[in-house]
């Protein structure tokens, strides 16, 4: 048992992640070598008489990937204009070989104008936008200082939360807690809580109305905590002003995700970073995992249907059903796990894949009453616990090794993961640009010097490299 299940599954999976490692890296090269094949061809296409392409010819293309290219991003007509002229890394105006090779990569670029929305402050108080203390406020926004006052009130909220629900949490049966409301705030937590959600009500509201909705829907984070301030306010208005609702705990539990804001405080932690990206990079190909595991399980549990169903049965009439008296399987109550129909069927074969397969496995060969059934359930073991669990493992220690290295060579400076940079010219205007995750680069490359040589150019275009 130890050989087998300390020793031996590692070996297998030692050998899934080497093949798992070798498959992914020459497909990536393949990748790598048909993609500059056809950016080849394209570009010859797109040259006349040997000539440079120039941006209408690039824009076209654009128009085309707009019309044509539903799976791809749209477009706009100004990221256009600054795509083409990160595409045109020496100025020219026009496109050489050399630079249309970037195509791929440029199209992964993400841009975000900087400035360019006219908010409500804009438009209703253009004179208080425009003075020196207004930009220290904004500047104040995005501060550290305004970040520690945030999530000091979180903390708060958190601590006021667990006093809150401490009956609940330990038990205690004596306090007497009113769950219902007539509209009216019934106690001092209800004052403190509400007293919280105006708070960060007046936090999201004042970013929207300084930075305008685009700006401040760029930054996910944002957009988690608008969410959850939200869901306070609308729980809130329903049980206190509109009466929909008379439960307090409904206010209660909504106020109680406010704590997961609370995570941005791990941010600074490398490995929690890690982690995070991780998942973040996963969540691709466990779909098509998922995929190909429910084909397994769909498969799997129409041939035991037709194998086994109608086996496993307390009905005296069923000829079978004398055959699991006295069983492990008959005194552990596990009835419901048969055959007899697609979800009972599901819940087998997830439990087998789970490992809890010994006492089923052998109800089963000794309600069949032959050893062939061992085939089927074998079979099952290896495609869907084995081979499906080492690529589940596979796949996170590829993405986590590859996410700590990326972090490891790039250092403190990670221009793909912070700031990006600030790109500028006369015509397009002032974008934050960031290279997006899933951008293919060489292991001998670097993310950071990849926007260093896709934005950086000999004309007097302006770019920013920010830390």
């Amino acid at each position: 048992m130890v050989f087998s299940n300390l020793f031996l599954m590692n070996v297998i999976l030692g050998a899934v992640y080497n093949n798992y490692s070798d498959l992914k890296e020459g497909y990536e090269a393949k990748q790598g070598e048909r993609g500059q094949a056809a950016l080849s061809e394209a570009y010859t296409l797109l040259s006349k008489d040997g000539y440079e392409v120039d941006k209408d010819s690039i824009k076209a293309v654009f128009y085309l990937i707009n019309q044509n290219c539903p799976g791809m991003r749209y477009i706009k007509e100004d990221e256009m204009e600054i795509l083409f002229n990160i595409l045109d890394n020496d100025g020219s105006n026009t496109v050489s070989e050399e630079e249309f090779l970037d195509f791929h990569q440029v199209m992964l670029l993400e841009l975000r104008k900087v400035g360019g929305e006219n908010t409500v402050l804009n438009y209703l108080f253009p004179n208080l936008t425009d003075t020196e203390w207004y930009e220290d406020f904004k500047y104040f926004l995005q501060s550290d200082t305004f970040d520690y006052i945030i999530d000091g009130l979180l903390v708060l909220n958190a601590v006021v939360i667990i006093i809150q629900n401490y009956p609940q949490i330990s038990g205690d049966t004596s306090v007497n807690i009113v769950t219902t409301s007539n509209g009216n705030i019934q106690s001092v937590f209800e004052y403190v809580q509400f007293f919280f959600t105006s708070a960060f009500v007046l936090e999201t509201a004042t970013k929207i109305l300084v930075f305008g909705w685009t700006e401040y829907k760029a930054d996910r984070q944002n957009l988690f905590d608008f969410t959850i301030t939200a869901g306070s306010v609308i729980s809130t208005l329903f049980v206190y002003e509109f009466k929909f609702l008379t439960s307090t705990m409904v206010v209660r539990v909504v106020n109680s995700t406010r704590v997961l804001r609370l995570i941005r405080l791990l941010s600074p932690f490398p490995n929690f970073s890690i982690i995070a990206a991780v998942f973040y990079d996963i969540a691709g190909p466990a779909y098509q995992l998922l995929k190909f595991l429910f084909v397994i399980i769909y498969t799997f549990s129409a041939f035991g249907m037709a194998f086994f169903g109608g086996f496993v049965t307390r009905d005296p009439s069923n000829k079978f059903s004398y055959r699991l008296e006295g069983s492990d399987f008959a005194e552990g109550q596990y009835w419901p796990n048969n055959f007899n129909d697609m979800m009972s069927s599901v819940i087998v074969l997830f439990n087998l894949m789970l490992g809890h397969s010994d006492v089923q496995a052998i109800a089963f060969e000794q309600v069949a009453g032959t050893k062939w059934t061992r085939v089927y359930f074998f079979a099952y073991f290896i495609l869907g616990s084995i081979v499906v669990s080492n690529i589940v493992i596979a796949l996170i220690m590829d993405k986590f090794l590859e996410e700590y290295e990326r972090i490891k060579s790039v250092g403190d400076v990670d221009l793909s993961r912070q700031s990006g940079a600030i790109f500028e010219d006369g015509s397009s205007g002032r974008y934050v640009v960031k290279l997006k995750r899933k951008a293919y680069v060489n292991k001998d490359d670097d993310r950071a010097d990849l926007m260093h040589s896709m934005l950086a150019h000999e004309s007097d275009r302006k770019v920013t490299f920010l830390d």
